[in-house]
């Protein structure tokens, strides 16, 4: 890969070095904690009705399908344009964290591996997350043909709990093999994940590959990711043969929607455009979290009794709850990376 920038870890001190291994093990032993209690047993559709004949065997077969142009790419342009704007009042008035910023219980990840100098806050960034109260990104997750398709996975009563918006910079390194489920320490499963592509997805712009019928696979152990500088947060599944992996190309406002047990990567961005991607992770309303607090859990109905909820009027400020667990989530972070510079 080409040079990194100003943020890489390779730049850093050995002491931080050291801290961020540290940190990768410690969230690799949290999150593979109690994942044999994890399990799923029906693979059908709640709803076959709602998905249609085709949908509905491809998510008990395969664990996945896309419905093709579910969105204008106009709606994606904006949404793209939001996750800007917001990253930039981030950079200028948020909190620092390491390479992260903080604001109003939205955080963002920053991309350790680009292959080109950059200046931009959207340049750097990986991931953006904490964003379905918020203008655009919570009409999507309230989109009457969105909540139809989820209803007929999950059920009639549905809520998102979780999001995030990808920048896929030029020279990003992809997300190793895992399974999201992995990630969601919640009393019943599977969850249900839907990747809106905002931008076009190749092979060559970092797309998804999938492991087609591995959402009938047990939670596998997740290792940290093994490559020197990896962003913080990579874990990889290496007891697992993926020679039937497929490639999932789209093009802007395509819609991918997957079981949170299918084994699922990205891979790296080498072409000179940025990919870019909104992605929600939704359940089943009523579902429980019982493991470690979590700033990424937020639940928003948009779906009770089988009727679809129209978007929340409150603020867009995340709730107070999120916004403790992420200053919580900080806060051991930061003690984390004392402890191991004093040992």
């Amino acid at each position: 890969m080409g040079a990194r920038n100003c943020v890489s870890l390779g730049a850093m001190s050995k002491p931080e070095r050291l801290t961020e291994d540290a940190a990768q093990d410690a969230f690799a032993a949290i999150v593979n904690k109690g994942r044999g209690d994890r399990g799923v047993e029906d693979y059908e559709a709640a709803s076959p009705a709602r998905l249609g004949p085709e949908r509905a065997e491809a998510w008990s077969r395969d664990g996945y399908f896309i419905v093709r142009a579910l969105e204008d790419p106009a709606f994606c342009s904006a949404v793209n344009d939001a996750a800007i704007a917001q990253v930039r009042d981030m950079e200028a008035n948020g909190v620092l964290l390491q390479t992260s910023r903080v604001k109003d219980g939205a955080f963002t990840i920053a991309e350790q591996n680009l292959s080109q100098d950059v200046e931009n806050a959207e340049e750097k960034a990986s991931k953006l997350y904490n964003l379905h109260r918020r203008g655009l990104f919570r009409d999507f997750a309230h989109r009457e043909a969105l909540v139809e398709l989820l209803a007929g996975v999950v059920g009639d009563d549905v809520g998102v709990f979780n999001s995030q918006f990808i920048f896929k910079n030029p020279g990003a390194w992809g997300q190793p093999w895992h399974q999201d489920s992995l990630y969601f320490q919640f009393d019943r499963f599977p969850q249900v994940g839907v990747w809106l592509a905002t931008s076009r997805a190749t092979p060559e712009t970092g797309c998804l590959y999938v492991l087609p019928g591995s959402h009938r696979e047990p939670l596998h152990e997740h290792l940290p990711d093994s490559r020197p500088g990896a962003n913080y947060g990579y874990v990889e599944i290496r007891d697992q043969d993926f020679a039937g992996a497929v490639p999932i190309e789209m093009e802007t406002g395509d819609v991918l929607i997957f079981h949170s047990f299918l084994m699922h990567r990205s891979v790296d961005n080498v072409s000179d455009q940025r990919r870019t991607a909104l992605v929600y992770h939704c359940g089943a309303l009523g579902t429980k979290w019982r493991g470690v607090a979590s700033p990424t859990v937020d639940w928003v109905p948009v779906c009770k009794e089988g009727v679809r909820l129209a978007p929340p009027e409150k603020p867009d400020r995340a709730p107070w709850s999120v916004r403790f667990k992420l200053g919580l989530g900080v806060l051991v972070f930061r003690v984390m990376g004392w402890f191991k510079k004093d040992a």
